[in-house]
């Protein structure tokens, strides 16, 4: 099977949980696959609704126009949280985007959501913001990561910070990795730095 056949497999295998109380427990069926080494669980299937309440115990619902889930075994600024991240349309693509993201309507960091199987920081943007409700103004800023920059960053990275502004110098030693500026765009974007 190809990546999107083993993404799509894994899509069937979610079910939407009964309950807010069985989705915030996890205790509903998940689908799970592997992504460049990286083990991820899908908690919610493209075309699925996610619920919630926001901190202010206001209910929300947004039917998600990408798959949903985290990255097994990683930490994430929410405490008990694994790194969350939307699946695009390209997985074929080995970069990782990372949205730096505020609570909503405020300039204060709340944590990071990676996008995979994007070309381009525009459209893992795109794909961020459209798995949101209209008016959404959490997006800070997005950072373009090869896999092996991105399991460096997950390693040494300050999960509690945006990735933006971060002493890069820690995590991005896999920078020297094969198809480490395989893009114009990361090549630009470490050259910045340098």
């Amino acid at each position: 099977m190809n990546i999107r056949e083993i993404i799509a497999a894994a899509e069937a295998q979610v079910r939407e949980p009964v309950s807010l109380e069985q989705r915030e427990a996890g205790t509903y069926q998940k689908g799970h696959f592997t992504w460049n080494g990286l083990g991820i669980t899908l908690e919610s299937a493209k075309g699925m609704v996610r619920k919630g309440v926001d901190r202010n115990g206001k209910a929300w619902s947004i039917k998600l126009k990408n798959s949903y889930g985290y990255i097994k075994g990683t930490t994430s600024a929410e405490p008990g949280d694994q790194m969350d991240v939307f699946v695009g349309d390209d997985p074929e693509i080995e970069l990782v985007y990372v949205v730096d993201q505020n609570k909503n309507n405020q300039d204060i960091f709340d944590e990071h959501k990676c996008v995979i199987g994007c070309s381009n920081s525009t459209d893992a943007k795109r794909v961020y913001l459209s798995n949101y409700s209209p008016g959404w103004k959490g997006f800070r800023a997005v950072t373009a990561l090869t896999v092996p920059q991105f399991k460096n960053w997950l390693e040494h990275g300050d999960m509690t910070k945006p990735l933006k502004g971060q002493d890069y110098a820690k995590f991005l030693k896999a920078a020297s990795l094969s198809r480490a500026f395989n893009t114009p765009e990361v090549r630009a974007y470490f050259q910045q730095r340098e």
